[in-house]
């Protein structure tokens, strides 16, 4: 069994809360970070170089992290319904090229879907852009319901599954995990903020599902998304 927590979006409790508390039980996680001038990133470059030190993966989260038009209106060509494939794909390997360059010690890493949304265009003329991310990444998280679980030997890389939980009890988190260790299975966990307020979860809850996966370290393998993505490619 394996599980891979998620964070998105680079918020400061990330590297402030968060990784710390990974690094406490030597754990490693993921955080996906949109590379847009000005964003994230770029408010707190050494903290990101730090966590790839430490371990832990920085994956692309795309330029201007795009959603449809129903979650936001972000302006010309900053939403899915009104991008295309061409569109999408040079925020892709933009992001991608500005992450190898800012971290030049991580070998690889992922891509996640921002809002879990994988289609550009609207109508007759949306479509999946899964294969343009097939390109470039062998591995990308979308998002899924509070079940969702991936089985190694049959999931699409390209479109991982994660819950996406906020505000969640420890109880809740820790039965996603469960389900990874009760089934030989690999759960992916899409956090954003932990103890803050960008759909949060508490600090407390998010320890004890670290404290719960520490102490089952031998049978639930606790790493980043692209180091189990790896495994998992090279052997189905």
């Amino acid at each position: 069994a394996a599980v891979s927590l998620t964070f998105d979006d680079g918020v400061a409790s990330q590297y402030e809360t968060v990784i710390p508390m990974l690094n406490k039980r030597g754990f490693h996680g993921t955080v996906y970070i949109p590379m847009a001038e000005g964003g994230r990133f770029y408010a707190a470059p050494d903290k990101w170089r730090d966590a790839v030190a430490d371990g832990h993966e920085i994956g692309n989260h795309s330029m201007t992290h795009p959603c449809s038009r129903n979650l936001w209106v972000a302006g010309k060509k900053l939403n899915l319904d009104d991008m295309t494939l061409d569109d999408i794909e040079a925020q892709i390997v933009e992001a991608k090229h500005r992450i190898e360059d800012a971290l030049p010690d991580q070998p690889e890493h992922s891509y996640a879907y921002p809002c879990g949304e994988t289609q550009v265009g609207r109508g007759a003329n949306k479509q999946s852009y899964i294969p343009v991310v097939a390109k470039h990444y062998i591995a990308a998280r979308a998002l899924g319901d509070g079940i969702s679980i991936n089985d190694p030997a049959e999931v699409d890389l390209c479109s991982l599954w994660a819950p996406m939980p906020i505000g969640e009890t420890a109880e809740r988190l820790i039965n996603i995990a469960e389900r990874a260790y009760n089934g030989k299975k690999w759960a992916i966990i899409a956090f954003h903020g932990v103890g803050d307020n960008h759909l949060s979860n508490s600090v407390e809850a998010f320890g004890s599902l670290l404290d719960w996966l520490a102490e089952r370290r031998e049978e639930v393998w606790t790493d980043s998304l692209i180091h189990v993505a790896r495994w998992v490619h090279d052997r189905q």
